[in-house]
């Protein structure tokens, strides 16, 4: 076979495998590449009630969402993105509820450039608690057992 030949005929055979793959990828049924969409995201800043009862984010739009779940360690004025579910609940003067699963990051700036805490680089939030604000574990304690 002519060495031309034979080069069209496998670039011509690789085209068309890579065709069937893209196309098979496609096919895919959609929910294989969806993950869970009860999750959702928020990002603004902190404000506690002075007995520590009533958390609420700003959001940077402005609308405000009353905190529940984990909420331990967290500080007033922090700018924070979380990870958890909206939920029904309005008290504490916000516009909805939202229950946390997960902090992600503590931003130390107000571009999102820098963070104090980032669950990618710095791991498990309640071990970075510990470790750099000890303090807030201490002072929700003595608010939950008086």
């Amino acid at each position: 076979m002519n060495p031309q030949l034979r080069t069209a005929v496998r670039n011509l055979l690789l085209a068309v495998l890579l065709g069937l793959t893209c196309l098979a990828v496609t096919a895919a049924p959609a929910a294989a590449w969806q993950g869970d969409t009860s999750l959702a995201h928020i990002d603004g800043y902190l404000s506690i009630s002075p007995d520590g009862r009533c958390m609420v984010l700003k959001q940077h739009d402005g609308s405000l969402l009353t905190l529940f779940g984990r909420r331990r360690g967290l500080v007033n004025n922090d700018h924070l993105r979380l990870e958890g579910r909206l939920v029904a609940g309005n008290g504490c003067g916000g516009q909805g509820g939202f229950e946390i699963t997960k902090v992600q990051t503590v931003w130390a700036d107000d571009n999102h450039r820098s963070t104090y805490y980032d669950h990618l680089k710095n791991g498990d939030f309640v071990r970075w608690v510990e470790q750099n604000r000890p303090q807030a574990l201490a002072e929700r304690r003595y608010r939950d057992h008086g």
